[in-house]
């Protein structure tokens, strides 16, 4: 085989934890390394994360980018692959407008931009900038290759639908105690545990499921005294609980019902030890946690976005999104129905991150 091309996967994710993103690329890398060079790109803060040393250790070569603006982003970038002579770039979580002006002009460099959100929630800007941006998209780099995690997008000239995958590696050998956890954060063995995540608060509609929650426990007679557990990003507790003062009113019994936990490496202590699991988002790509909480057999209750309208499919129950008294009513009907936790084997086969690496690996093969 002739000399092998580079590819130059840049990512911006400065996750303390590898959650199922870091998994999922590596698998990709490690198939792709058979036609291609790999290398990594990530910002210059994860520099000491423990992920970033699994991927040294399966061989890869690692680069850190500053990202203080868009200018010196661009900048770094092009030293990059220009120290390592890169022919296609894959990216991660960064615009479009930033990949694009790594070679707004010539084509020599491949582009595949991998969008994972549904940016339709949230401010556009003002007219000036929207044309601007119609422009930019129709005009600079139009061959650029665009994967999509969901299927309701814009099926322009080189776009494709690859929808996520879940990697089991990191739940192997799952050796635990639920209610050694349990006791941990204080939760007795009988109680109903409903969980969600609160990073980007009002994006993952945080405000929606605690209204939910606190008309339930009002309403129920069950005597059950359910949790609800959000997880929070690195830090993120305060910010979580800003976002919801002013929103929610709740006295001091009620508030002793909600637990806010920091992110951990273990993600799947959250799911082991929850009977429920409640996305309320306004706006999703593909819902890597609806996906673990499937996998996981918990009861799922989603809000009918794009995104997550997938998951239905799979025994998710759907509500009108922003609906909090649809979703009280769930919440409510799952206090006396509690489902047996079994691991959802479908789930795994129908979301195999080894068919997700073949079908993006394809699409970058096919790049002409």
């Amino acid at each position: 085989m002739a000399d092998k091309k580079t590819i130059n996967i840049i990512c911006k994710y400065s996750s303390l934890y590898s959650g199922n993103f870091i998994p999922s690329v590596l698998a990709f890398a490690k198939k792709a390394q058979e036609y291609y060079r790999i290398i990594f790109s990530f910002p210059i803060e994860v520099k000491n994360r423990t992920w970033v040393s699994s991927i040294q250790e399966e061989g890869f070569s690692i680069y850190y980018y500053t990202n203080t603006s868009n200018r010196t982003l661009i900048k770094s970038l092009k030293k990059i692959n220009k120290l390592n002579s890169v022919d296609l770039v894959y990216s991660h979580f960064l615009s479009s407008f930033v990949i694009k002006m790594l070679s707004p002009i010539s084509r020599r460099l491949k582009i595949v931009i991998h969008i994972h959100s549904d940016f339709s929630l949230g401010k556009n800007g003002n007219l000036i900038k929207r044309i601007f941006k119609k422009i930019f998209e129709k005009i600079i780099r139009n061959d650029a290759t665009k994967i999509y995690v969901y299927e309701d997008f814009d099926k322009g000239k080189n776009s494709f639908y690859v929808r996520n995958a879940l990697c089991l590696d990191r739940f192997k050998n799952l050796k635990y105690d639920c209610a050694e956890i349990k006791s941990k954060y204080g939760i007795n063995k009988k109680e109903t545990v409903f969980l969600t995540f609160g990073w980007s608060p009002e994006v993952k509609g945080v405000d929606i499921t605690v209204k939910a929650f606190l008309k339930m426990i009002n309403n129920s007679h069950s005597g059950n005294s359910p949790k609800l557990l959000i997880v929070c990003d690195d830090g993120g507790i305060e910010k979580c609980k800003d976002f919801l003062l002013g929103r929610i009113d709740y006295n001091q019994n009620e508030e002793d019902n909600i637990l806010f936990l920091e992110p951990n490496q273990h993600v799947e202590n959250f799911y082991l030890i929850s009977d429920v699991f409640v996305s309320s988002s306004r706006s999703e790509g593909f819902s890597y946690s609806i996906l673990e909480a499937l996998y996981f057999g918990l009861n799922v209750f989603s809000s009918n976005i794009k995104g997550t309208t997938w998951s239905e499919k799979y025994g998710s129950k759907l509500f009108e999104s922003c609906n909090y008294e649809e979703l009280s009513e769930l919440m409510k009907s799952s206090l006396l129905n509690r489902n047996k936790k079994i691991i959802n084997e479908k789930i795994a086969n129908d979301f195999s991150i080894s068919a997700w690496s073949n079908r993006v690996l394809t699409i970058i093969k096919d790049i002409k």
